[in-house]
This record gives structure tokens, C-alpha cells and sequence, in this order.
């Protein structure tokens, strides 16, 4: 059915039956008659179907009972036909590794889902041994990505050496993007200035992935003077965290981006978070109430 084309619960049945070829549905049969209501009002109150005249729980009563619906399009967006048994599967990488499954999995459409769907749900893509082919389509076919992404959205494609990143617009909003509105996001943006002062001045050097790995407590001395140097800028629960715990909360938030990968004696600095940082203005200490960085 097209869009706001109309059709009766008799339609529905009728399909069903069609569709389930291993015996006859009996609608005599309340309880087969219940179950189904209970499926189209699910549908109604997703808002898969639209009820224009009648009931459905009249249906549960009386078979012969008509309901008039209306499809609204949804259902084309989220039902899919599978080519493997799903029953079994319990995580979202289950359907990953066996969507394309029969399929060359390094060619034509499937590669470029897979390099579509990475840029759009990840904060970067980068070159590894596993991703090496897909980075070198990214890199040949830079300007057609380009094209089909930004008919979308309102993005841009930066592709560097050994990255490569979805960058939206100013005013473009598209789920959870960094930087966000809030203290967190504004210290990592302070957090990437302080860390381009230490790669000018050499404390510390980039590695040819364009990762830099520092050992944690480097790192949380940095969180500390971020906290020293900018916490006049901060809302009072964060001026008045120990470093430990700002530290914590910090990493955790940063982890969480997807801008750094720490453990117990490193802390590996991700590019992304070299793609934008902050500053407060030089007056900002002067200011009451201000809890925001400025984007460069």
C-alpha cells in the first residue's frame, strides 16, 4: 500500500493467511482474533497504521467486524526482509556480521554502506590494517561521498593522510554530535588548546597515525590544568570537584566521544579531538555565570 492509501481489516487477514502457508488461520478462533488485535493496536499506537472509522477491539467480538485504516508510509522504514535465521541473535554486531552474508563483502554497495554508515555513527574513521581498503575508497571516490553525503545533510568531508571525518555545519543537528551544549564538551575543546600548546612547544609528538599517547597521569596533569587555568569559567559543580574527580569525569565524557582510548597506564589521544578546540575570552574570568567555551 502507497502512503495514505486506505484499505479494511479484512484486507489485513486476508494477507496474512496469504503470507503463512503452513495451515489455515482459523478467525472463528477468539483468541486468534484477540492476538491479531492486540498486533494492530501496537501498529495504530506506533503510528504504522491510522484508524479513519471503526474499532478494532470489535474485532475481537464479532469476526466479520470491518476497521477502515490508512497506511502512513512508516513501514517502510524499519521492516526488512533477512536472508538468515535472526531468532538467535541478541546484539546489534550480530546483524553487522551477517547482513551482507553470501555477499562480497569489499564491493560495490555493501563497501559503500559500510564506509557510509561508519562516517555517520562514528567520530572518525581511521586508517588501520582492517580498514585499509575502505579508507583507500574513501580517498578515491572522496568528491562522489562528498556529493551524496552533502545532499543529505549540510556536511562537509575531510579526508587527511590516515582519517577521515564527517564535519557538519553550524547550523546542521543530526543525533549527538560533538561539540555538544554543555561543560564537558567545553573542556575537551580546552583540552585539545592546551594539547596543540604541548605538540608547538614539543613536550609531546604526534605518532605517524596521527594519534598521541601519553601515560596516564600525563594526561591527568593536563586535566588539572585545564581545571586550574579555565575553572572561572566553570559551573560551580565542576569548580568544586577534586581533580580526581574531575579527572574521572572528564576522561569518562571524553572516552564516551570516542575522542580518547585510555587504560590503566596510557592514554591514546584520538585525532578527532585535534579537529576543533576552544578558548574562553580573554575577560572571561571577569564574567559571573558563564559556563561555555568559544569554538575555533
Amino acid at each position: 500500500k502507497e502512503p495514505e492509501e486506505q484499505f479494511v481489516l479484512s484486507d489485513l487477514t486476508e494477507y496474512v493467511q496469504s503470507q503463512w502457508q503452513e495451515e489455515k488461520i482459523d478467525w472463528t478462533i477468539y483468541h486468534n482474533r484477540r492476538c491479531f488485535v492486540k498486533v494492530l493496536k501496537f501498529c495504530a499506537e506506533n503510528w504504522i497504521l491510522k484508524i479513519d472509522d471503526g474499532n478494532e477491539e470489535n474485532f475481537s467480538k464479532d469476526g466479520s467486524t470491518e476497521v477502515l485504516y490508512e497506511n502512513t508510509g512508516v513501514s517502510r522504514y524499519f521492516m526488512r526482509n533477512f536472508t538468515v535465521d535472526i531468532s538467535g541473535f541478541s546484539e546489534l554486531s550480530d546483524f553487522e556480521s551477517e547482513e551482507w552474508i553470501g555477499m562480497d563483502e569489499d564491493r560495490g554497495i555493501i563497501r559503500r554502506q559500510r564506509v557510509y554508515r561508519k562516517l555517520f555513527m562514528t567520530m572518525g574513521m581511521y586508517r588501520t590494517q582492517e580498514t585499509e581498503e575502505d579508507f583507500k575508497y574513501i580517498k578515491k571516490y572522496k568528491h562522489i561521498i562528498q556529493n551524496d553525503l552533502s545532499g543529505l545533510i549540510d556536511c562537509d568531508l575531510h579526508v587527511h593522510k590516515n582519517s577521515a571525518f564527517l564535519v557538519l555545519k553550524e547550523d546542521c543537528r543530526m543525533g549527538r554530535c560533538f561539540p555538544e551544549e554543555n561543560t564537558l564538551s567545553d573542556v575537551a575543546l580546552l583540552c585539545s588548546t592546551l594539547i596543540h600548546e604541548m605538540l608547538d612547544s614539543g613536550e609531546i609528538t604526534c605518532s605517524i597515525d596521527e594519534k598521541i599517547t601519553m601515560p596516564a597521569q600525563q594526561f591527568e596533569k593536563l586535566l588539572e590544568t585545564c581545571k586550574e587555568t579555565y575553572q572561572a569559567g566553570f559551573p560551580k559543580k565542576y569548580r568544586e570537584m577534586t581533580i580526581r574527580e574531575f579527572a574521572s569525569a572528564v576522561s569518562q565524557y571524553m572516552e564516551e566521544m570516542e575522542l580518547i582510548e585510555a587504560d590503566s597506564t596510557d592514554v591514546i589521544i584520538k585525532p578527532a579531538l585535534g579537529k576543533i578546540s576552544g578558548v574562553y575570552p580573554k575577560d572571561f574570568a571577569t564574567k559571573t555565570g558563564r559556563n561555555g567555551g568559544k569554538d575555533e
